[in-house]
């Protein structure tokens, strides 16, 4: 937790139950493996041995206390996926909100945050779960949470009568054939329409784009609102074995760098069928500069030098619907009014060498700056 706690704890020890999301949390002075061994023995004796147990690749999980511990048990051990902390996301995400609630707790005394995880314990597991829209400790015990109120002053009928064996069996019964398939299937529905937004959002596709088709990408030099975000048309030219794109300009050429799937804008009714680079860069010519304009403002045409073609009577009136970027039309209104087309932001330096260091101003005392 970064502070020592007035009982002497540094860290604290998550352990998350994958279906019912029932969280226990452990306050540990330090991460040795007989500290690890003994808070587990100490969980599982209560609520029962795993079948599985899964945790990220530290010391305090890899020695042979641990081992030792897995193998008298029968605990099938796994570890998460190396330097990548969504390989082990659940308990991950219950430890962010473990401490994100104990500093707003703590208002200002940071020693006494060990005071305050035994209520941020019970916070999470009355909590409903998005995952299964239940409570993490309803599904364990199978009863509502007691509330704070004050028991002593209701009136309660005494039963008389035995405990029902068929009862207790058809009651377990429904919640064996009814209450976990249930559960398991809000689970399951919840987990997909997840994974569907993520990949919606991050442009994760199942199939690759085809090639030879056209699309847009992602203005990554981007540096203002007026600025475009998205350039092209280029041509998907092929694929590299890592999953990114490399893409041809309308001249034929290939771009410097090789593009990934999310920053590609991928149109299927621009794509009817796929075409080569020759016919993509058919009756394409490249701009020299646009020197002049005519017509109102929203219906502007701009008479273009091409690239390669100097004799001035070879320049055309083009509308903006013939651009493939809107950069030489910026250009234009820029030298016309003496200013820079770029946006307010200045590119990093190469080097840091090139930096100049900031200094100090003189304040009104007068003091000069020192050396």
């Amino acid at each position: 937790m970064g502070v020592t706690s007035s009982f002497g704890s540094n860290f604290i020890f998550v352990l998350t139950d994958y279906f019912t999301r029932f969280t226990v949390i452990r306050c540990i002075p330090d991460k040795k493996a007989t500290t690890i061994a003994r808070e587990m023995l100490q969980v599982f004796s209560i609520f029962g041995w795993p079948i599985k147990l899964t945790s990220d690749r530290g010391l305090e999980w890899i020695n042979e206390v641990v081992r030792a511990m897995m193998d008298i048990s029968g605990i099938d051990h796994r570890l998460s996926l190396a330097y990548n902390p969504l390989g082990n996301s659940v308990s991950e995400s219950f430890i962010k909100t473990c401490k994100l609630t104990t500093i707003k707790l703590l208002k200002g005394k940071r020693d006494q945050w060990e005071h305050f995880i035994p209520w941020v314990n019970y916070c999470i597991n009355v909590k409903y779960a998005r995952l299964h829209k239940s409570r993490p400790y309803t599904l364990l015990f199978n009863r509502q949470p007691n509330g704070l109120t004050d028991y002593s002053k209701e009136d309660y009928s005494k039963r008389l009568e035995k405990a029902d064996d068929r009862l207790i069996d058809k009651r377990y019964r429904f919640v064996q054939d009814v209450l976990i398939p249930a559960i398991s299937k809000r689970i399951v529905d919840t987990q997909s329409a997840d994974h569907a937004n993520f990949a919606k959002k991050h442009k994760i596709i199942s199939e690759p784009y085809p090639i030879g088709s056209k699309v847009m990408i992602k203005n990554v030099h981007r540096q203002n609102k007026l600025d475009e975000r998205y350039e092209g048309p280029y041509l998907i030219h092929s694929m590299t074995d890592k999953g990114s794109y490399v893409l041809a300009d309308k001249t034929g050429a290939l771009l410097s760098r090789d593009v990934p799937t999310h920053h590609i804008k991928y149109q299927v009714a621009a794509n009817p069928k796929p075409i080569t680079v020759d016919e993509f860069s058919e009756e394409h010519y490249e701009i020299q500069a646009v020197i002049d304009h005519r017509g109102s403002p929203g219906n502007y045409e701009y008479k273009v030098c091409w690239k390669g073609f100097n004799d001035p009577s070879e320049d055309t009136w083009e509308p903006v619907q013939n651009f493939d970027s809107t950069k030489h039309i910026e250009l234009y209104w820029a030298r016309r009014k003496g200013a820079k087309a770029a946006g307010k932001c200045q590119l990093a330096p190469q080097t840091v060498n090139w930096r100049t260091p900031a200094t100090r101003r003189i304040g009104q005392s007068g003091r000069a700056k020192r050396s």
